[in-house]
């Protein structure tokens, strides 16, 4: 048996109050097994929820069932900027400007 290939989707426009063990209990309910769900910050966080969902490639089409989801949810394929994803502390000859790019934990 060898390793599961992952997919992973950006989920938005749900509820602002919606919470990750939530929607992982909805995915459940609905055959979607074995999900990570990750909440992430949203530029209106109090319109909308927003999470990266990351699934076996075998439930590709059952995630991107549009009647899985409320009307108005969007789901895109995830991809991630590894520029922006970076975790090593500002350099000296770096400005301050630059380093408010990087999101507050």
């Amino acid at each position: 048996m060898g390793v599961v290939k992952k997919l992973h989707f950006h989920v938005c426009r749900l509820h602002p109050n919606t919470e990750a063990d939530f929607l992982k209990e909805y995915l459940i309910k609905n055959n979607i097994v074995n999900a990570e769900v990750t909440k992430l910050n949203s530029k209106f966080p109090d319109v909308y929820s927003s999470f990266k969902i990351s699934v076996g490639e075998n439930l590709k089409e059952s995630i991107l069932k549009p009647d899985l989801w409320p009307s108005g949810v969007l789901i895109n394929r995830f991809f991630w900027n590894p520029s922006k994803v970076d975790d090593r502390p500002p350099s000296e000859n770096q400005s301050d400007e630059k380093a408010q790019d990087f999101p507050k934990p």
